[in-house]
């Protein structure tokens, strides 16, 4: 017993000293310390290809690579913001997505969105991103996933987080019943807050399953109604809406979603 408390003391010392230093720890640690920093994976996935790597490492955002704006514009339903591409920039190896409290094109605030449609979409795979939220009543960031199809029947949507409960994951797949009424099923997780530093939010689709991840550990798992289409990548910072609500005196503006890299790989083929 003597010998077995030792070593737990020598391992808490270690990892408080890590934090001190600002050693990134893997992922799923904050179940038991809320403040460690989440460790980015590496790049090579075992019994996986990459087939989707953005690392965000030019000096400017690639506006070849992504799309700026949604199919149907600029706007979506009523949520407050009016999507422009100056809302986006790369710094230190970073893409920035920021909302501001400004007047563009009949609404009150700007921000910014990406989607690879027509030039990046897969069917089946793991998909992660590597991001930090910020906080504030009305704010809404999101990475997910929409049919290429532009009829809008399958969506997965691999995080969702309200600006006012930055602590909360919501995890989302949207279809078409059988007889034609648009639905959902959705897993939420509560864990630390997630505006204080950069997590990994990841999604395993298969034919027969969707499994959400929260650094490394899983969360949501879901076994009906799973997409059978190609899907393609999308990451917003709204602002407004039903959902999250309107920004309050309290929400700080501008508001920044940062992400470092986002990955897709497909289960490499037996040999």
């Amino acid at each position: 017993m003597k010998r077995l408390s030792i070593l737990v003391l020598i391992i808490i010392i270690g990892i408080i000293t890590a934090i001190a230093l600002g050693v990134p720890l893997p992922g799923g640690i904050q179940d038991f310390m809320p403040n460690a920093p989440v460790q980015p994976n590496p790049i090579t996935k075992p019994g996986y290809n990459l087939i989707f790597q953005e690392e965000f490492n030019d000096d400017k955002f690639d506006p070849t690579r992504w799309n700026t704006q949604y199919w149907w514009g600029r706007v979506n339903g009523q949520e407050l913001q009016y999507y422009v591409e100056d809302a986006l920039s790369v710094n230190a190896g970073k893409l920035t997505i920021q909302a501001q409290r400004q007047k563009q094109s009949g609404k009150n605030y700007t921000s910014g969105v990406i989607t690879s449609l027509d030039k990046f979409s897969f069917q089946y795979g793991y998909v992660e991103v590597y991001a930090k939220v910020p906080k504030g009543r009305g704010l809404w960031p999101a990475f997910w996933l929409l049919s290429t199809t532009r009829n809008d029947r399958s969506e997965i949507d691999i995080f969702e987080i309200i600006g006012h409960e930055p602590n909360t994951v919501y995890m989302t797949t949207h279809f078409i019943t059988d007889n034609g009424t648009p639905t959902f099923a959705q897993g939420k997780h509560r864990g630390v807050d997630y505006s204080n530093g950069f997590h990994i939010f990841a999604v395993e689709w298969t034919e027969t399953d969707i499994i959400w991840s929260i650094d490394g550990i899983e969360r949501h798992r879901e076994s009906t109604n799973i997409p059978h289409e190609p899907l393609y990548l999308l990451a917003n910072l709204a602002v407004g809406g039903k959902w999250p609500g309107n920004p309050d005196g309290k929400t700080i503006f501008p508001a920044d979603y940062q992400i470092d890299y986002i990955r897709v790989y497909e289960r490499a083929k037996q040999q």
